[in-house]
């Protein structure tokens, strides 16, 4: 039991590294955020029953009436945990294309001697 603590802690510790350096704008910040998404992915099984079962009843009103009597557990296994993993990969992952992106317009600029010309007050 306590090597199971330790190993929720430890991972726990991972995601809170991951956010800070996400909050404090590092740059590998992003490779911290997939690795705790995996992480999280790897330990737990995403449960996709708050959708599906949107997509059984047809009908928002219903599935409202159905979810509105779930515990906070639930809500947060079954509503919010699949909907947050997959932002903690897909904003990181815009976060590197994004990085990449200026990176090459910076060095095509360089490449170019776009860069290398000083305007002081353009």
């Amino acid at each position: 039991m306590v090597r199971e603590w330790r190993a929720e802690l430890a991972r726990a510790v991972f995601v809170a590294m991951a956010v800070v350096a996400l909050l404090a704008g590092w740059r590998w910040a992003p490779w911290l955020a997939i690795g705790a998404a995996i992480l999280y992915l790897q330990q737990y099984g995403l449960d996709w029953d708050g959708y599906r079962l949107l997509a059984v009843t047809e009908s928002p009103r219903l599935w409202w009436v159905a979810i509105r009597q779930w515990s906070a557990a639930l809500w947060s296994e079954r509503l919010i945990a699949p909907a947050m993993v997959w932002v903690a990969l897909l904003g990181p992952c815009w976060m590197l294309l994004h990085a990449a992106w200026v990176r090459g317009r910076a060095g095509r600029a360089a490449w170019s001697g776009r860069a290398l010309v000083r305007r002081p007050f353009a």
